[in-house]
């Protein structure tokens, strides 16, 4: 039984260490994307800009700071974008905004993506060349939305699962270990 103890501690801490592992992976990356998002933007890259923030804001890094981070620099983006009145960069960054709360999964997230885009949309409504771009048909915002490929109520992006397949994934393993090893201590 001793045996059996020391085993289930050691797939215990094996299945600690690989999460360990991931979520410091992970958060690394969030971090680099938010570099990638300052170099980009101070070099005058604003897809690259927009791009690098929504990676940042779709990690899925349970206590850092970066995807809230990544979050914050999309929303001011698109700030920044509407008070220069450039729509298409406002745009992007409010779509960027959007596939990260789906990613992430954050209704608070997604609540604050939906009423700016709905802000972008009444935008374009108002403009008669951004409603000619976007091939809205004067219907007002809600045209406007649908001609933007957005419906504010669903996801556009999935979420990201591979968290939860990396804890179903050590979870089995343990438990397959764990029902081995009382095989064995039964057959002795």
């Amino acid at each position: 039984m001793k045996a059996l103890a020391w085993r289930a501690m050691l797939i215990v801490a094996v299945t600690l260490m690989l999460l360990g592992i991931a979520w410091l992976r992970e958060r690394a990356r969030a971090t680099a994307a938010l570099h990638a998002s300052d170099t980009a933007l101070a070099s005058g890259d604003f897809n690259a800009a927009t791009e690098a923030a929504r990676e940042a804001a779709m990690s899925r890094t349970f206590g850092a700071a970066a995807p809230r981070m990544g979050f914050e620099r999309l929303d001011s983006f698109a700030r920044s974008a509407a008070s220069r009145g450039d729509l298409v960069q406002m745009k992007a960054a409010l779509i960027a905004m959007r596939a990260a709360a789906d990613a992430t999964d954050d209704d608070a997230w997604r609540t604050s993506a939906n009423e700016a885009l709905a802000r972008c949309a009444a935008l374009i409504a108002a403009t008669p060349a951004a409603r000619a771009v976007e091939g809205c048909n004067g219907e007002g915002d809600a045209s406007c939305l649908r001609a933007m490929n957005l419906e504010l109520g669903a996801p556009t992006h999935p979420p990201r699962s591979a968290h939860a397949w990396l804890i179903a994934a050590a979870l089995a393993l343990a438990a397959a270990a764990i029902v081995a090893t009382r095989k064995r201590e039964a057959a002795t």
